[in-house]
């Protein structure tokens, strides 16, 4: 046993470990993410940080002569690589297992950052004992785990019970995703332009020139509005957006910036238009639409749709209906009716491509106008 590598040895300590002794994906050195973190520093798990050799560590035995000793192994796969903290440098996911010289095999989720050539750990966090994890994922910035736990009868050794689970990193701990970045009062709206490039994730609120550092919480989709809409990093793009105000990162890029915005969705982006400068006067919705062009102002009472032929015409509101996620309202002026319906859901404008929340039906003298809408400041 003393002439086999570390790695060796820790494969021999359960089944749980076998995955450690799968070789790495062939490929160079610098894009195998398994070789890049094969000699990482990690911190989190022992009382001091270890240093992986080869992908795994060996203590000192416990008692002198004696066999018994920790060991931790980096698991060959699952792994995962993503811009976990906004950098724009990725860092890489893993799993480690810490054996203790006994029958447990506790289970870590590690991220490791690479620097200047040396890997170090960001944050650990053990999942569990005998907990399999079946695959790793990013998703913007969040984690994405997929793992076997154990069930409530289930016995030590066998977990059945599956789940996914989401975690994101925020400063230097890894923290289930919805009870750091979606507390329980809800989030602001915010109203602005952004700003997104190499070393740039900025929002500037309307009427302010502040700017505040970005951590994208939209799953992709704040940034794919961002270049469809726009053909150059750094121009500011006009959104609309739901989130929480954060105390910005000490390191890194967003260091710069005073305070940071968690952004959890996009509600509208425009490339096309007023922006910060539309004057919506008192209306709860505003609908548009092309072919013919068309604007429909829902206010308190009233609907004011305004085309180029008849000019605005004012309908007294009769019967206004709000259900999850659609709003139907009817209205009258004189001989003329309107029937108006805003359905919650991505709508994208049909010339300008911008993306608004909600899609716009308009029924009036049997004439149907589509279009897309947005809500009242």
């Amino acid at each position: 046993m003393q002439n086999l590598p570390i790695r060796s040895i820790l494969c021999l300590t359960g089944a749980i470990l076998l995955a450690a002794c799968t070789p790495p994906t062939e490929g160079p050195a610098d894009v195998d993410p398994f070789e890049r973190i094969a000699g990482a520093t990690i911190d989190g798990i022992m009382d001091q940080p270890i240093t992986l050799t080869g992908g795994a560590w060996l203590g000192e035995p416990y008692v002198e002569g004696a066999a018994s000793r920790a060991g931790v192994v980096l698991l060959a796969e699952p792994i995962a690589v993503g811009d976990l903290d906004d950098d724009t440098d990725d860092e890489i996911v893993a799993v480690l297992v810490l054996n203790k010289g006994g029958s447990g095999a506790f289970v870590y989720l590690v991220v490791i950052e690479i620097g200047d050539g040396d890997a170090r750990s960001l944050a650990t966090l053990m999942l569990g004992d005998r907990v399999q994890v079946r695959a790793l994922s990013t998703n913007g910035r969040r984690i994405i785990v997929d793992a076997t736990e154990h069930g409530p009868d289930d016995a030590m050794c066998c977990p059945t019970d599956e789940r996914q689970r989401s975690y994101v990193l925020h400063e230097g701990d890894l923290l289930a995703s919805d009870a750091e970045f979606a507390p329980t009062a809800q989030p602001r709206r915010f109203h602005g332009h952004v700003s997104i490039g190499h070393e740039v994730r900025s929002l500037t609120s309307c009427g302010s020139d502040r700017e505040a550092w970005l951590f994208d919480l939209t799953d992709g989709d704040l940034v794919s509005a961002y270049e469809q809409l726009l053909t150059a990093p750094y121009e500011p793009l006009f959104v609309e957006v739901l989130g929480y105000t954060r105390a910005a990162p000490d390191s890194g890029f967003a260091a710069d910036y005073a305070e940071a915005i968690a952004v959890v969705e996009l509600r509208r982006a425009e490339r096309e238009g007023f922006g910060c400068d539309e004057d919506l006067a008192g209306a709860q919705y505003r609908a548009r639409g092309n072919e013919p062009s068309w604007r429909l102002d829902i206010r308190a009472d009233e609907l004011v749709l305004t085309t180029m032929d008849a000019g605005e015409i004012a309908y007294t509101i009769e019967k206004r209906t709000d259900s999850p996620g659609e709003t139907t309202i009817s209205g009258t002026a004189g001989d003329s009716r309107i029937d108006a319906s805003l359905i919650e859901q991505r709508c994208i404008d049909s010339m300008s491509g911008s993306w608004f929340p909600f899609a716009a039906t308009i029924s009036t003298n049997g004439t149907q106008l589509r279009g897309c809408a947005l809500e009242g400041k």
